[in-house]
This record gives C-alpha cells, sequence and structure tokens, in this order.
C-alpha cells in the first residue's frame, strides 16, 4: 500500500512536526486605472490565502502560522530553494459581470517564499518580509 502511494503521487511523507508561514506580509490598494477611484470586489490571492477588497480597495495579507505534521518530500526535480511567490488578482463580481464592465485579471511577482522549502529559516524569514505594493491599476475588459 506505502508503495502504490508513494509511486502514484512521486513524493516520500516523512514525519516532521513544524509550523511554517505560506506568504509574507503584503498589502496595496487596487483602484481602476483611468479614473484611479478604489474598485471593492476585487478577489486578491497569494499561496493559499484570499480575500475580496473592501470599498477603499484595500487588501492586506498578514503571515499566520499554520502547523505542519508531516513533510512531503518530492522525488521529481523540485527547487526547494526557491523563493518568490505571485500575488493574483481577479475580478469575479456578479454586478459587474452582468454589466458587462469586468476588469482584467493580473499577477504580480511578491517577495514571499512558498511553502514548501528546505530551510526552517527560509519558512521563518515571510516574518520580515514587507511587501507593500502601493496602488494597482486594473484596467476594464473591453
Amino acid at each position: 500500500m506505502t508503495a502504490c502511494a508513494f509511486l502514484a503521487t512521486g513524493c516520500v511523507s516523512i514525519p516532521y512536526p513544524h509550523r511554517a508561514y505560506h506568504h509574507s506580509y503584503v498589502s496595496g490598494r487596487v483602484v481602476d486605472r483611468a479614473t484611479k477611484e478604489p474598485i471593492e470586489h476585487i478577489t486578491v490571492q497569494i499561496a493559499n490565502a484570499k480575500m475580496v477588497t473592501k470599498q477603499d480597495g484595500v487588501f492586506e495579507f498578514v503571515p499566520a502560522a499554520k502547523q505542519h505534521f508531516v513533510f512531503n518530500l518530492p522525488l521529481l526535480p523540485f527547487d526547494f530553494w526557491f523563493c518568490g511567490d505571485q500575488l493574483h488578482l481577479y475580478d469575479w463580481d456578479k454586478a459587474r459581470n452582468e454589466r458587462g464592465s469586468r476588469y482584467r485579471g493580473m499577477s504580480i511577482e511578491v517577495d514571499s517564499c512558498p511553502y514548501p522549502f528546505l530551510g526552517a529559516e527560509r519558512r521563518e524569514g515571510n516574518l520580515q518580509k514587507f511587501e507593500r505594493l502601493g496602488y494597482i491599476e486594473l484596467r476594464k475588459q473591453k
């Protein structure tokens, strides 16, 4: 049974209790590119955290520790030391979609170390990273 799981997933699970910070501190304000007005109801996602902007267009991700009890070690080539993540912005607002005035999605490279990676100092390193993106301008779809 273990061999089947091993072959099917391409990784080995190692008992390794630890806590990890899946993303660093990232904040910004989403605005309309033409009017510079804040945009509400934009979905913003980094790692496995997601939020929706409020009326002022502001979002803020604060690192939070998550407890893990195993570490899944991939057998295929995988860069454990990669540090950099993508912040994704999507417009899934139903009312805007029905009016045909949706905003284009975008992704931004941010200074955050995604989980998994091996070095404990890298996991804790997300606590020292602050990415203040300022105004992020979204353009309406045509």
